[in-house]
């Protein structure tokens, strides 16, 4: 299809991506300059000024955005990297391993790209039981901490109130949130029927290996 000399101008100065795509109404960008640099926007406007190409994203509290022209294409977002419940991962959040390797790790780069075997995607961390650098396929980690034997038995020597996490002492009232809250039952039972779950559920899951 030949364009006209007007039309292929417009074409010339309209913002695209680094695939080349040309940049929509509605798509999402990263801003590139100022107090926002490194935010995610949606495009909301496409204009023309000084023989330039500009885009304009509003977000809900009012805030606006250029994006300059100058430089030769517009970034997309990152994709969302999952772990395996399908939670986001973030920058320097504590994750624990799945597989074979049951490790705790702290993400330093979710996007993180292996060159050497052949461009394959991972999530760089740092692996606090080994004490080094690795990387990991997201789908392996998980935000909550995998269950185990041994972690089962220090839980088994904490109090009541330790166990479930509550800042309250044994004899005062429960937190909101607490499982002992309006319990039928005592707060001793709970401990010990929760133990006597996790102990059912890891025997299960050794059982399904």
């Amino acid at each position: 299809m030949a364009y006209t000399d007007i039309e292929q101008r417009i074409l010339d100065m309209w913002p695209k991506f680094e695939d080349g795509c040309y940049v929509q109404l509605g798509d999402k960008v990263v801003a590139n300059s100022g107090e926002n640099k490194g935010r995610e926007f949606i495009v909301r406007n496409i204009y023309f000024e000084n023989g330039h190409g500009k885009l304009k994203s509003s977000v809900s509290d009012g805030c606006y955005w250029n994006w300059k022209s100058a430089d030769p294409y517009v970034k997309r977002p990152a994709p969302k990297v999952l772990d395996a419940d399908g939670v986001e991962i973030h920058v320097g959040e504590t994750l624990y391993g799945i597989g074979r390797e049951q490790h705790k790790y702290e993400v330093i780069n979710p996007h993180y790209i292996v060159a050497e075997a052949g461009e394959v995607f991972t999530v760089l961390c740092y692996d606090r039981d080994d004490g080094e650098e690795c990387h990991c396929r997201p789908e392996m980690l998980t935000h909550t901490q995998p269950d185990s034997w041994e972690r089962l038995e220090r839980d088994a020597e904490k109090s009541i109130c330790d166990y479930f996490g509550s800042s309250s002492s044994p004899g005062s009232l429960c937190e909101d949130g607490c499982p002992g809250l309006n319990s039928p039952v005592s707060c001793g039972v709970l401990m010990k029927l929760d133990l006597i779950r996790r102990a059912k559920a890891l025997a299960e899951k050794e059982a399904a290996r």
